[in-house]
C-alpha cells in the first residue's frame, strides 16, 4: 500500500471510529438510511483491510520452504538411487542398474519443473524389488516417504511467483478498493451529515475533522524548487546542488527549466546552480517546518547575472565548449 492509499485508509478509518463512538451512534441510530450508509461505510473498509493483507505476500517463506523440500526431496532419492543400484549389481539386474544410474549432481541440475517426475521415476523401478531389499537401505518406509515428498514438491514448484502475483493483484484491486470507500463517503455520508449540521455540531464538527486527511511523504518535507533561465528563457540539463555540508543532492533540470528537491526539515542548506560559460550562482534555504520554498536562478548572456537574494560564488568559469 502506498502513501497515499495509507492516507486514505488513516481517514476511512477515523470516520468508522466517529460513528463507532457511543454518544455519536446515539443519533444516527434511529435513521434507518444513516444506519444502512454506516454500514456500508465498514464493508468498504473491511474488504480494503483483507485485501492489504494479500498485498504485501511472504513470498521469501515459499521460496525457503520449496528450496528446503528440494534438498530433502534430492537427498531421499539419491539415496534410493544408490542402495537400488547396488542391489542390482548384486543381482544382476541391469534394467534397474540402469534405471539407478542417477547421482546428485544429475538432480540437483534437473530444472525445478522436471524433477518431481525424475524422482517418480526412480520410485517407480526401485518399487517393485522394495520387499527383497533389506539390507541395501531402501524400504517401504522410506519410499512412502520419498512419494510424500515429490507431491509435496510438484506442488510447490511455481509457488513463489504466485504468492506474487497475487500481491500483484491485490495492489491493482485495492486501488479501486479505496476509491470506491472514499466516492462513498463523498457522496453518502458528507450528505447525511448535513442534517446535523446545526442539530448536532459536536458530531459534526468531529465528523469533519474525521474527515480530513493529513498528507505524508513530500507534505511533510520541504520542497525546494525554481526555474532555472538563461536571458529569460528556461534552461535544460542545468546543474543544480543542495547541500548542507554533510550531504549533497544534485539535480539537472528538467525540459522546461524546473527542478525540485524533497528534504527533511529543518533545512539549513544551500542551492548551487552551475552553467557552462557562467560564474555558479547560490542560493540559501533555512527553514525549520514543511513548506514549499521557490528559488529561481537567472543568467544573463554575459555571465554572472546573480539572481535577487543569492551570491555569486567567483567560481571561475569553465571554458565554453
Amino acid at each position: 500500500m502506498d502513501q497515499r492509499q495509507e492516507d486514505s485508509l488513516t481517514m476511512l478509518s477515523a470516520v468508522k471510529k466517529v460513528m463507532a463512538n457511543a454518544t455519536y451512534s446515539s443519533i444516527w441510530a434511529g435513521n434507518p438510511v444513516f444506519v444502512s450508509a454506516v454500514g456500508t461505510h465498514t464493508n468498504n473498509l473491511n474488504t480494503i483491510n483483507l485485501t492489504a493483507v494479500n498485498q504485501d505476500p511472504n513470498v521469501q517463506g515459499a521460496t525457503d520452504t520449496k528450496e528446503q523440500l528440494k534438498e530433502t526431496l534430492i537427498d531421499n532419492a539419491v539415496a534410493l538411487a544408490k542402495g537400488g543400484k547396488a542391489y542390482a549389481a548384486a543381482n544382476s539386474n541391469a534394467n534397474l542398474k540402469a534405471a539407478c544410474s542417477i547421482t546428485r549432481s544429475d538432480l540437483t541440475h534437473t530444472v525445478e519443473a522436471g524433477l518431481a517426475s525424475v524422482c517418480q521415476t526412480l520410485y517407480n523401478a526401485v518399487n517393485p524389488s522394495i520387499g527383497s531389499m533389506a539390507g541395501y537401505g531402501p524400504t517401504t518406509a522410506t519410499q512412502t516417504t520419498l512419494q510424500g515428498n515429490i507431491t509435496a514438491f510438484g506442488a510447490l514448484v511455481g509457488t513463489p511467483r504466485a504468492v506474487q502475483a497475487t500481491g500483484v493483484a491485490a495492489t491493482t484491486l485495492i486501488e479501486g478498493q479505496v476509491t470506491d470507500a472514499i466516492t462513498f463517503v463523498e457522496e453518502q455520508l458528507d450528505g447525511l451529515m448535513e442534517q446535523y449540521r446545526v442539530t448536532q455540531p459536536a458530531f459534526y464538527e468531529a465528523y469533519y475533522a474525521a474527515r480530513k486527511r493529513v498528507h505524508h511523504g513530500h507534505r511533510t518535507r520541504v520542497v525546494a524548487e525554481g526555474l532555472i533561465t538563461l536571458s529569460g528563457v528556461a534552461v535544460a540539463d542545468a546543474i543544480v546542488t543542495c547541500e548542507d555540508g554533510t550531504h549533497k543532492h544534485h539535480k539537472k533540470t528538467d525540459g522546461n527549466g524546473k527542478y525540485h528537491f524533497l528534504l527533511h526539515p529543518p533545512v539549513n542548506s544551500v542551492v548551487k546552480v552551475e552553467l557552462s560559460g557562467h560564474p555558479t550562482q547560490t542560493k540559501p534555504v533555512v527553514c525549520n517546518t514543511a513548506t514549499n520554498v521557490t528559488i529561481d536562478f537567472n543568467f544573463g548572456t554575459s555571465g554572472g547575472t546573480t539572481p535577487t537574494g543569492g551570491t555569486t560564488t567567483g567560481t571561475t568559469p569553465p571554458p565554453t565548449a
